[in-house]
C-alpha cells in the first residue's frame, strides 16, 4: 500500500507541474523524453520504507545529463514517535492532567511510575535567564527543573539541573507547541529529562508562584510508527527539491542553491501546501508541513516552528527572522510564509480551482509564477532575487497585471520594496521593509477616489450623467477597475462625449473633436469639400459645411457635428448629397485621426495613446511603451527591472534612497514629506 501511495503521488506530481513548464526541455524527471528536448534517462527513484534512517526524508537531484550522472533519488523513511512521554500535573487542580512530552536519548530511561515532585523555573542569571545554559542560581535541591529551550544544548541544560540538585528536568519548547525526542549524548548524566511544548510550558509558568506539583513518565503502551510514504506532504515536499533545483540555474547545474539565505526548503513548502490545497480552504486556516508523520493534527505545526497562514497570530514570520532560525529549514519556512500570502492573494482575486492540471483560478496562477520564477531567478538567489523573479514572471505573462497582490503578499511580512538581502545568499543580516509601490497604495472598491483612480465605488468624484452629456439623466456608476464611469444606466448618452480623449468605442468618424487631432490642417476652405477631419465645420468654413435641406434657406444643416446649428456627422446622408462633401478623415500635414488603432502619421502616446500603446514597458529604451506616462525607469512595471534597481548604468539614488531634487534619483522621481523624500 505505501509503495503503491509512493508510486502515484511521484507520477501525478510529474504530470501536474509538466502542465506549468517543468517538462522535457526545462529538465523534468523522465526516461523517455519522446524527441522534446532534454536528456532523459532519468525516472526518480522513490524508496519506500528506506532502511538507512528514521524521522527523515530527502531528494537528491544530480545534474541532468551525462552517463556517469545517477538517477534522481528519493528516500522516505519510517517515523517513530517522540511524544511517549508525559508530565502529569498533580496540583493545582485548575491545571492538573496530562501533558504531552518527547523522551531524551541522553540520561536514565522513564519509566510508567515516574519521578514526582515540586517544579521550579531555573534560573542560571545571565541572560535569557531561564535556558539553563549555565550553572544554575538559587535552585532548591530536591526539586524537578523547569528549563527553556534555546542558546545551547539539551544535554549541558540537564547536566546543570542535575549539577544544581534536580531530580528531574522539563525542557520547554521556545519555538511552537511542537514536541520531539531531545538527542544528545553524555554519560555522565543521571537524572531523566523530557521536552514539552511551548503553551504547555507557559501554562506549568503561570502557577508556578502558588506551587505546581508534577510527575515526568513513559506514557506506557506501544505507539504506532508512522510512514512518511503516507504523508502525501512530504513526498511533495521532497520532490520539490527536485524542482528547485532542476529550474534554477537550469538543469545541468544542480549547485545553484547554497548560501544561508537560499529558500529550497521554502519552495518544497510552498509546492505542498499548493498540491494538497482543497476547495473551502480558507487563507486563514493553519496547515502544517508533516504532521501526520509528526503525530499531529493536520492544524499542527508539524516540522516548523509555526504553521503556515495569512493569520500573523498564529504565524508571525517576517523577512528579519531568518537571522534567528534553524538553516535551512527554518529560513525555507519564512520563505514559504511569503509565497503563501501572494497565493492567497491570487486565489482572492481570482477564485479556487480544483482542477490543479490545467485550471484557471487565482491557485494555478500562483503556482505558474512560482515556476516561471525559478527559471528566471539567479543561481544563489537571495530572498530579494526571488520576489524580483516572481514579479517579473508576472510581466513577461500577464503585462503585470498582477503586481500588487505580489507586492502586497511579500511586504505584509517584510519583504517590500526597500527590504535590503544583504547583499549575498550567504547572509542572514537583512534589513526587512513592509512598503509596497505607491501605485498600489490605492484600494479600489474602498469608495474612495485615491491615486490615479478616475472613481471608486460611491465616491464618482461630484460626476453625474449629465454631467457627462447624458440629456436625460439616470444613475451614474463607477467601472470595476475604478478607472471610468459605467454609463450604462444613464439616459440618452451622446456616442461621443467630447471630453478631448479619443477613447475605446470612439473614432474620427463618430468623435472627431475627440479623436481628431494635429496642429497643422490641410484643410482648404472654399473647395467644396467639409473637412471635418481638419477642423473644420459650420463656423470655420460654413461655404464648404453649411447644408439647405429641400431647397429651404430656413432649414440648414452643418456637416462635420462641428460648430453651428444642426449639426450632424458626415456619415450623414445629407453631407454626401446636394452638392455637399464631407470627410472625417484628416488630411497632411499635421493631422491625424486617433481611434483606429493604428499609430501613423504624427501620432504618438502623448496625443494619442489607444493607437500608440505596444504593450509592457521596455525599462531601458527611452519610449513610453504602455503610454501610461511614465517613462521606463519612471514605470511601476520597471520597479524591479536590475537597470532601475542598481544593476544598470545609473549611478543616482536607487528606489528608497533619500533625495532632494528629481534629479537625485535614477527614476527622477523623488518624492514625499519636506526632509523625508524618497527616490520612487
Amino acid at each position: 500500500a505505501v509503495i503503491t501511495n509512493l508510486f502515484y503521488w511521484n507520477n501525478v506530481i510529474h504530470d501536474i507541474l509538466w502542465h506549468y513548464g517543468f517538462d522535457e526541455q526545462a529538465g523534468n524527471f523522465q526516461d523517455n523524453n519522446y524527441g522534446r528536448g532534454g536528456s532523459g534517462s532519468d525516472p526518480v527513484q522513490a524508496d519506500a520504507q528506506d532502511g538507512s534512517g528514521t524521522n527523515n526524508a530527502n531528494f537528491a537531484t544530480p545534474p541532468e545529463g551525462g552517463p556517469f550522472n545517477p538517477a534522481p533519488r528519493m528516500q522516505m523513511y519510517i517515523w517513530t514517535p517522540s511524544a511517549d512521554h508525559l508530565v502529569t500535573v498533580n496540583s493545582p487542580a485548575g491545571i492538573a492532567g496530562d501533558y504531552t512530552a518527547g523522551g531524551a536519548e541522553f540520561g536514565p530511561v522513564l519509566n510508567t511510575t515516574g519521578i514526582t515532585g515540586d517544579i521550579e523555573l531555573a534560573a542560571d542569571g545571565t541572560a535569557p535567564a531561564n535556558d539553563g545554559c549555565e550553572a544554575l542560581v538559587g535552585f532548591t535541591s530536591g526539586r524537578i527543573a523547569l528549563i527553556d529551550r534555546g542558546t545551547c544544548s539539551f544535554t549541558v541544560k540537564v547536566k546543570n539541573a542535575q549539577n544544581a540538585g534536580a531530580t528531574a528536568a522539563i525542557i520547554v519548547n521556545n519555538q511552537g507547541d511542537g514536541v520531539i525526542a531531545m538527542g544528545g549524548t553524555d554519560n555522565t548524566i543521571n537524572i531523566s529529562s523530557v521536552f514539552i511544548g511551548q503553551s504547555d510550558g507557559d501554562t506549568i509558568k503561570g502557577e508556578l508562584g502558588t506551587g505546581v506539583n508534577g510527575t515526568v513518565k513513559f506514557a506506557g503502551g506501544a505507539i504506532p510508527n508512522r510512514d512518511s510514504d503516507l504523508d502525501n506532504g512530504v513526498i511533495v515536499h521532497e520532490y520539490g527539491h527536485g524542482l528547485s533545483n532542476r529550474l534554477t540555474g537550469g538543469p545541468t547545474d544542480s549547485n545553484c542553491l547554497s548560501g544561508d539565505q537560499q529558500a529550497g526548503e521554502g519552495w518544497s513548502d510552498f509546492l505542498a501546501l499548493a498540491l494538497t490545497a482543497q476547495t473551502g480552504d480558507q487563507g486563514t486556516d493553519a496547515r502544517g508541513i508533516g504532521t501526520y508523520v509528526s503525530f499531529q493534527p493536520s492544524t499542527g505545526p508539524g516540522i516548523r516552528q509555526y504553521p503556515y497562514t495569512t493569520d500573523m497570530g498564529v504565524n508571525p514570520h517576517t523577512y528579519s527572522d531568518i537571522a534567528s532560525v534553524v538553516v535551512p529549514h527554518g529560513v525555507g519556512s519564512v520563505w514559504s510564509a511569503m509565497v503563501w500570502e501572494v497565493y492567497w492573494n491570487l486565489v482572492d482575486k481570482y477564485g479556487f480551482d480544483s482542477n490543479l492540471y490545467t485550471g484557471t483560478g487565482g491557485n494555478n496562477l500562483a503556482l505558474q509564477l512560482v515556476i516561471d520564477g525559478l527559471k528566471l531567478q539567479p543561481c544563489d538567489p537571495t530572498f530579494v532575487d526571488a520576489r524580483d523573479a516572481i514579479l517579473l514572471a508576472d510581466q513577461n505573462n500577464n503585462g503585470g497585471a498582477n503586481q500588487c497582490e505580489i507586492w502586497e503578499g511579500f511586504a505584509k511580512r517584510g519583504l517590500g520594496v526597500n527590504a535590503d538581502d544583504g547583499g549575498s545568499s550567504s547572509s542572514v543580516s537583512v534589513t526587512e521593509d513592509f512598503t509596497v509601490p505607491a501605485a498600489c497604495l490605492q484600494t479600489c472598491g474602498n469608495n474612495l477616489i485615491e491615486g490615479t483612480e478616475v472613481c471608486d465605488g460611491t465616491d464618482l468624484g461630484g460626476e453625474t450623467c449629465s454631467g457627462l452629456g447624458c440629456s436625460g439623466g439616470g444613475t451614474l456608476a463607477c467601472n470595476a477597475s475604478c478607472d471610468g464611469y459605467d454609463t450604462s444606466a444613464c439616459l440618452d448618452c451622446p456616442v461621443c462625449d467630447n471630453d478631448g480623449i479619443c477613447e475605446l468605442g470612439e473614432d474620427c468618424n463618430t468623435c472627431p473633436n475627440d479623436c481628431v487631432g494635429g496642429t497643422t490642417s490641410g484643410a482648404v476652405c472654399g473647395n467644396g469639400v467639409c473637412e471635418a477631419g481638419d477642423g473644420e465645420n459650420c463656423v470655420t468654413c460654413p461655404t464648404d459645411c453649411n447644408g439647405v435641406q429641400n431647397g429651404n434657406p430656413n432649414n440648414r444643416y452643418c456637416c462635420g457635428d462641428g460648430g453651428g446649428s444642426n449639426p450632424v456627422p458626415c456619415s450623414d446622408a445629407r453631407c454626401s448629397s446636394g452638392g455637399v462633401t464631407c470627410t472625417d478623415v484628416p488630411t497632411t500635414p499635421g493631422s491625424f485621426c486617433c481611434g483606429d488603432l493604428t499609430c501613423s502619421g504624427s501620432e504618438s502616446c502623448s496625443n494619442c495613446g489607444i493607437d500608440c500603446s505596444t504593450g509592457a514597458e521596455l525599462c531601458s529604451d527611452g519610449i513610453d511603451n504602455d503610454c501610461n506616462g511614465d517613462v521606463d525607469c519612471n514605470d511601476l512595471a520597471c520597479a524591479t527591472d536590475p537597470i532601475c534597481d542598481g544593476g544598470g548604468t545609473c549611478t543616482d539614488g536607487q528606489l528608497g534612497d533619500p533625495c532632494t531634487v528629481d534629479s537625485d534619483c535614477c527614476s527622477n522621481k523623488c518624492k514625499g514629506p519636506s526632509g523625508g523624500k524618497t527616490c520612487k
